[in-house]
């Protein structure tokens, strides 16, 4: 759920701004915009609190500059909410516990966890435990007898290929992901649409800031719809694409 709210929000967001969309295409996407926020007031998770908050800021900035009245109802809104959410102290003890690297549990699990990713990677430098093999590995030689939740994969893609593929996987890993990414910036810069613009802020979002706190790259339901809207996306613009040259040809 909460790695889906953090994919979906950014992209929503776009949708609603963006000019060039059909107008029942924004509007059912401020309507999305509208259930998200209750999903994440339920979901609780601090990942998607701060992650949207940051592609929020900048979706904003990037449409608001050109239009005045996107900052200020936004603005609004945002105000709105964190003055909403001060009132409450679980929330507010909820949302300053992202930072706490000493007496939350959840937090604390990643820190050992991802300590135990070092010396798994050291010792497997070149090729990994090998894959599917990474819990069984960490179970029998390399969990810490801090770590008591007993977790299930690094909370980390990179850290959770790096330990199954060593470097010759991450490496792998680190290009296919970074080639998208300067693919889909290189074509947004020459045309502005909104498409390269989803997959650039899904892109980042799934894979590498909600990716930084758990495996989503592993996560079977998450990935396929990952994959389906990045494609979708893809389909979306080469239609778009097709749509201007036919006009451009008449």
């Amino acid at each position: 759920m909460a790695m889906l709210l953090a994919l979906a929000f950014p992209i929503s967001l776009i949708a609603v701004f963006d000019k060039t969309l059909p107008d029942k295409l924004r509007k059912s996407a401020l309507f999305s915009i509208v259930s998200m926020l209750f999903g994440m007031w339920g979901n609780q998770s601090r990942g998607t609190w701060l992650f949207n908050g940051i592609n929020g800021l900048l979706i904003t900035l990037r449409y608001g500059l050109s239009n005045i009245k996107y900052l200020l109802i936004v603005g609004c809104i945002a105000l709105g909410i964190v003055g909403v959410v001060s009132q409450h102290d679980n929330y507010v003890d909820r949302f300053k516990s992202t930072f706490n690297t000493t007496t939350d549990g959840s937090n604390l699990g990643r820190l050992y966890v991802w300590e135990s990713d070092k010396h798994m990677i050291v010792d497997h430098i070149v090729a990994g435990v090998g894959p599917g093999l990474w819990q069984r590995t960490y179970e029998e030689r390399y969990r810490l007898p801090e770590e008591t939740q007993g977790l299930g994969h690094s909370h980390n893609n990179f850290l959770q290929v790096a330990s199954e593929s060593g470097l010759l996987g991450v490496l792998g890993f680190f290009v296919f992901n970074i080639f998208v990414l300067y693919k889909s910036i290189r074509m947004y810069l020459k045309n502005y649409n909104p498409y390269d613009l989803s997959i650039i802020f899904g892109w980042i979002s799934f894979i590498f800031l909600f990716g930084s706190i758990d495996y989503t790259w592993g996560n079977s339901s998450g990935i396929k719809i990952f994959w389906i809207v990045m494609a979708t996306m893809l389909q979306l613009k080469i239609s778009h694409e097709i749509t201007d040259k036919n006009k451009s040809t008449i």
